[in-house]
């Protein structure tokens, strides 16, 4: 029997369909995420505490990034749990440092993003972070 020749069935099929959860894999990063993180080499300390804005379309981030110290745009990339993305940060002050900071991290199943970070201006030094949303 076919499932168009049997209206019912049709309909319960196209529910099904509509219905169907996402991917347990797939995760929307849209929205403000507080990120916090650190990095050490020798006696040079470097933080980084920006609040990131994304909107998501597929797997593509876009949005902005704004710390203490620095702001700017960032692009980046999902997939399921894993996201990446690069901080194109310009310094706001004369302590800021400007340069590209790249986060490497998965959402765990508190819903806190953990991994690793780099920062241009720090060449062969990657430190730790983590993001939440407020």
């Amino acid at each position: 029997m076919s499932i168009v020749s049997n209206p019912a069935l049709a309909l319960a099929a196209s529910l099904f369909l509509v219905c169907a959860p996402a991917s347990a894999d797939s995760v929307d990063f849209s929205g403000k995420w507080s990120v916090s993180g650190h990095m050490i080499r020798g006696n040079q300390y470097t933080l980084v505490s920006p609040v990131c804005e994304f909107q998501q379309s597929g797997d593509q981030l876009t949005g902005t990034c704004t710390g203490p110290n620095g702001t700017g745009s960032a692009v980046g990339l999902t997939n399921g749990a894993s996201v990446t993305w690069q901080w194109h940060v310009v310094a706001t002050n004369n302590i800021g440092l400007s340069g590209i900071s790249s986060f490497n991290g998965r959402l765990g199943a508190d819903n806190v993003v953990r991994g690793s970070w780099t920062f241009s201006g720090r060449p062969g030094v990657s430190g730790q972070f983590t993001a939440m949303r407020p």
